[in-house]
């Protein structure tokens, strides 16, 4: 048998059952509202269809979103920045772009004098088309002065390999580069190609 208290406690209960689930429900959505307000979001871009590597980037590929994940410290800032880049690796689609993703398109330099230059395959197999790379040439002096740069951001358009390339047998793979016009004599001009030093730049 219910005692008085009991008795006036569930009466009170039942008549303002409507009061406490509005409550409770006013508490739970402003608890939802805080969590979303206090967690930082960074805009990001990603991209809106599966990408292979070697695609070259359209806008219509990429869309802005709203994320409240950490985003890495080189991801894109811009749609237009990633426009017309070739994809370095596979991309699922949504996924967040980094600047490491995309590299140059060498089909947008049109400013470039292009060179052929015969390679060792070890150096060929180290280059990709939209590599960037320094050249050096032997110093004056040969072994008593350090090398010389003879062109810098060269533009790596195609890379042959042995297989396809016509060169002899001690230079069997080659590089087609696209080259500053004012290098271009420089470069051509070293009578010993096997004395000729690249260095792959990090952009």
């Amino acid at each position: 048998m219910k005692t008085p208290l009991i008795q006036r406690l569930s009466a009170f209960l039942i008549r303002s059952r409507l009061i406490i689930i509005s409550v409770l429900t006013g508490l739970i959505a402003a608890t939802i509202a805080a969590i979303f307000l206090l967690t930082p979001t960074h805009s990001a871009i990603v991209t809106s269809r599966n990408l292979q590597a070697g695609d070259i980037v359209t806008a219509d590929a990429l869309t802005r979103t709203v994320s409240s994940y950490h985003l890495p410290p080189d991801s894109a800032q811009e749609i237009n920045d990633l426009v017309g880049k070739r994809t370095r690796v596979d991309l699922p689609s949504g996924t967040v772009m980094r600047t490491a993703y995309t590299r140059p398109n060498p089909e947008n330099n049109r400013s470039y004098d292009t060179l052929s230059l015969p390679v060792q395959d070890t150096t060929a197999s180290l280059l990709s088309p939209g590599d960037f790379i320094d050249i050096y040439g032997p110093g004056i002096c040969h072994d008593e002065c350090p090398a010389q740069i003879l062109t810098q951001h060269a533009l790596v358009i195609e890379v042959i390999n042995s297989q396809e390339s016509t060169w002899g047998a001690t230079q069997s793979s080659a590089i087609i580069i696209g080259i500053d016009p004012s290098d271009t004599s420089v470069v051509a001009g070293v009578p010993d190609p096997t004395t000729l030093t690249i260095v792959l730049r990090s952009s």
